[in-house]
């Protein structure tokens, strides 16, 4: 019994971007190239996109979904009416 494995050439022909005739390079980069910067630099650029996006994206998460902030300065009128209103709402429940 003998394993055959495909040549890389053979490998790049099912390339998807080959499949569906798209470009090889994508166009973020091509339109960054045509304004006239240079190839690497478009690639640094969208890698910097990209670190942007996801610190934004984790900072958000963590803000409005966690909920993690801040608080407020302990006053003790302030957190006296929350605990009645705590209570109205435990009691209007039962």
């Amino acid at each position: 019994m003998s394993v055959e494995f495909e040549s890389e050439e053979q490998l790049n022909q099912y390339s998807s971007r080959k499949i569906f005739g798209a470009p090889e390079t994508p166009a973020m980069i091509r339109g960054l190239k045509k304004m006239g910067v240079k190839e690497a630099y478009a690639h640094h650029t969208l890698i910097g996109i990209i670190i942007a996006c996801v610190v934004l994206s984790i900072f958000i998460f963590v803000y409005f979904v966690i909920g993690i902030r801040s608080t407020p300065d302990a006053n003790p009128e302030v957190i006296r009416q929350m605990e009645l209103d705590r209570v109205r709402m435990n009691t209007s429940n039962e």
